[in-house]
């Protein structure tokens, strides 16, 4: 259970981070990329902890 807690943690910081710098600058058109290329990393962090996950246990 304490290794899904550090996982969604993980995943959600970045997001959050990016949530208050979107607000922080709307109007910004930067803002839009760095919520769009976080979003992306986010994603790809995701599935490559699910792969990982997937790995170790058909190694057991």
């Amino acid at each position: 259970m304490k290794n899904n807690f550090v996982l969604y943690l993980l995943v959600l910081t970045p997001l959050i981070i990016s949530f208050f710098v979107f607000i922080k600058n709307l109007d910004n058109e930067q803002t839009w990329k760095i919520v769009a290329s976080t979003s992306g990393f986010l994603v790809f962090l995701f599935l490559s902890i699910i792969f990982l996950i997937q790995q170790k246990k058909k190694a057991k």
